[in-house]
C-alpha cells in the first residue's frame, strides 16, 4: 500500500511539474530542464513501473521484487534532492510526502529480505562473473568521470562548471553517487562474485536502479536539449546504451534464477 500511496504522489509532482509554470520559475534553466525531464520520466516511466512491479511482486513474481527495490531506492535518490535542492514551492509537501513514503516503502521492503535466503532462488552452479564484472567496471568508470570533475575543483576551490550553471552550492547528484551509490554498486558486484547470499540480493537490485536511473537521466539531457539549455545529445544517447546494456545483463543474471 505505500507503493501505491508513492505512486500517487510521484505522478501528481510530476504531472504539476510539467503543467505549472511557477513550480520552478526560481530555478536556473538548467536546473529547471532537468527537473522537468525527471518528471516526464517518473510520470510516464517510474510511477506505472512501479504500480506493475508492486502488483506483481505481491503475487509472488520473484523478479519484481527486484525490480520493486530498485524503483523504490531511485525515488529516496529523486526525492531527496526535490526536497533539498529546489526552492520553496507549492509542492513542498508532495516532496516531504514522496520523501517519507519511499523511505518507509525501503525500510520495510528491506524488512522482508531479512529471513529470505535469496540465494536459494538461483542456480548457484551457474557463472555470475560477466554480471558482476561488468557491473564493476561500469561502477568505477563513474567513480572515474565524477572525481575527474571533483578532484580539480576541491584542489583549485572553484565549484565546477555543472554546479555553478545549475545555480547550486553543492552537486547533490555526485555526493548521493560518492557517499551511497556507488559504494553500493561496487559491494554487490563484488559479493555477487563471491557468491555471497547478500550478493544474489543486492546485485538485481542496483542493477534495476540503475536502468530506472540512465532512463531519467536521459530524459534530463533531451529536456536540457528541449529547452535549448544544451545542444549536444551525446549523453542522452550514451546512457541509452547504458539502458540496453544494463538491461541486458541484468537478464543474463536472471536466466539463473530457478
Amino acid at each position: 500500500m505505500l507503493s501505491y500511496s508513492l505512486a500517487a504522489v510521484v505522478a501528481a509532482s510530476s504531472l504539476g511539474g510539467l503543467l505549472l509554470p511557477e513550480i520552478y520559475a526560481k530555478e536556473t534553466p538548467s536546473w529547471a530542464a532537468q527537473a522537468q525531464g525527471q518528471d516526464f520520466v517518473d510520470l510516464l516511466f517510474v510511477t506505472p513501473l512501479l504500480i506493475f512491479s508492486a502488483f506483481l511482486a505481491q503475487k509472488g513474481k520473484k523478479f519484481f521484487l527486484f525490480l520493486q527495490g530498485g524503483i523504490l531506492i531511485n525515488l529516496v535518490y529523486a526525492y531527496l534532492q526535490y526536497g533539498f535542492f529546489l526552492h520553496f514551492n507549492h509542492f513542498y509537501f508532495l516532496y516531504c510526502a514522496g520523501l517519507g513514503l519511499s523511505v518507509y516503502a525501503l525500510v520495510l521492503y528491506g524488512m522482508e529480505f531479512q529471513k529470505a535466503r535469496v540465494e536459494a532462488w538461483f542456480n548457484l552452479k551457474k557463472s555470475i562473473k560477466l554480471p558482476a564484472l561488468y557491473f564493476l567496471a561500469t561502477t568505477l568508470a563513474f567513480y572515474f568521470l565524477w572525481l575527474s570533475e571533483d578532484i580539480p575543483g576541491v584542489i583549485s576551490g572553484i565549484a565546477p562548471k555543472t554546479i555553478t550553471e545549475a545555480g547550486l552550492i553543492t552537486n547533490p547528484v555526485h555526493i548521493l553517487d560518492l557517499s551511497i551509490v556507488l559504494p553500493a554498486m561496487v559491494i554487490a558486484s563484488l559479493q555477487l562474485l563471491r557468491k555471497k547470499p547478500s550478493g544474489y540480493l543486492f546485485f538485481p537490485i542496483m542493477m534495476s536502479f540503475s536502468i530506472v536511473m540512465s532512463v531519467a537521466i536521459g530524459g534530463m539531457m533531451v529536456a536540457m536539449h528541449l529547452k535549448g539549455v544544451n545542444e549536444d545529445l551525446t549523453a542522452a544517447y550514451v546512457f541509452g546504451v547504458f539502458v540496453i546494456l544494463n538491461s541486458t545483463v541484468l537478464g543474463i543474471f536472471l536466466r539463473g534464477m530457478k
